[in-house]
């Protein structure tokens, strides 16, 4: 497929996103399962990378005329992060008539969990979340951002085109894997996964992936940080796809037998049903949308603004929570 038909195609795959996010599928795989989101242009781009497999070795298309095509791996400068496949991202119920657990593809087939940020980041801050991965299962951590104009003469190959500079990093205990930082060579299973432990960041780019297989099921920490914000605050959309694991509910007293507790700049969910949160400022501006399939997490309101918040928590489809947050 030319480019003459793939911004076509990519422009309707759009609107479809919107609207999965718009009408409520997000929730159970149902219309209307989930509150309406209008989601910023940055979660719609972050969940179709989300969505995105190699082209060149995913079975279905021949590599192209480069002839390091079929041996590097995504991302890179001939295909980015791949081709979209919805399907990865857009989960409905019921699903495919599966006939056995191979059809199912378990390594992409997953519920999804996404951040859409209007608060921004500003240079020096770390905004961390916490999430529930399942083993063997293919997880894609994409965050993206709508970058401030750069200058008409950059150029990325001396001072560069991008202004605001946003880093991914996703960690589980010492180790760590840092946005697009690509494998030297793809899996056995032609699946390009993100290398470990490779201190290296994108200056260039304003979106990153992170692609990890989990080798058991255990809850991984992803960190969005504010490398260089010169006009910022930044605002910025974070996507998950793939395995997202039921969390367990914490037994920690703080936050037992409770949906939220606030904790310092940190307010810490704790529900067994998915929820979706949203705050808002005192003159009604949205300033963050999070959904969380279950269990545990952690929204950070230390870059917040000194002033007064209206929390709201959803849990199937209708208000359960309306609560003031104060922030000093």
């Amino acid at each position: 497929m030319g480019t003459s038909m793939a911004t076509p195609v990519l422009a309707g795959a759009s609107l479809l996103v919107r609207q999965y996010y718009s009408e409520g599928w997000y929730g159970n795989g149902t219309k209307n399962s989930a509150p309406s989101i209008n989601p910023s242009s940055a979660l719609v781009k972050a969940s179709i990378l989300a969505s995105a497999v190699p082209i060149s070795r995913d079975g279905d298309v021949a590599q192209g005329n480069e002839n390091n095509a079929s041996n590097n791996p995504t991302p890179n400068g001939n295909e980015g992060v791949g081709r979209l496949v919805l399907d990865n991202v857009m989960y409905f119920t019921p699903e495919d008539n599966w006939l056995n657990l191979a059809d199912s593809s378990n390594i992409r087939k997953s519920r999804i969990y996404f951040v859409d940020n209007a608060s921004g980041i500003a240079t020096g801050q770390t905004h961390t979340y916490t999430i529930s991965l399942c083993k063997n299962m293919l997880t894609r951590v994409v965050l993206v951002w709508s970058d401030y104009p750069g200058n008409v003469n950059c150029n990325t190959t001396q001072v560069g085109c991008l202004v605001n500079n946003l880093n991914l990093r996703v960690e589980k205990g010492s180790d760590f894997w840092n946005g697009n930082v690509r494998p030297t060579a793809p899996l056995s299973n032609d699946i390009d996964t993100t290398r470990r432990n490779v201190n290296i960041v994108d200056t260039v780019n304003n979106w990153e992936v992170v692609r990890i297989i989990p080798p058991k099921d255990t809850i991984y920490t992803i960190r969005v940080i504010g490398q260089n914000v010169p006009n910022g605050p930044q605002r910025y959309a974070l996507v998950v796809s793939g395995g997202i694991c039921q969390q367990a509910v914490s037994n920690d007293e703080d936050i037992k037998g409770k949906i939220y507790e606030r904790i310092g700049n940190s307010i810490v969910f704790n529900s067994i049903e998915p929820i979706l949160v949203r705050i808002y400022d005192i003159k009604g501006a949205k300033v963050l949308d999070q959904y969380i399939p279950s269990g545990i997490s952690k929204i950070d309101i230390g870059s917040f603004s000194k002033g007064i918040y209206i929390l709201k928590i959803y849990m199937g489809g209708k208000v359960y929570i309306q609560d003031k947050i104060v922030k000093n």
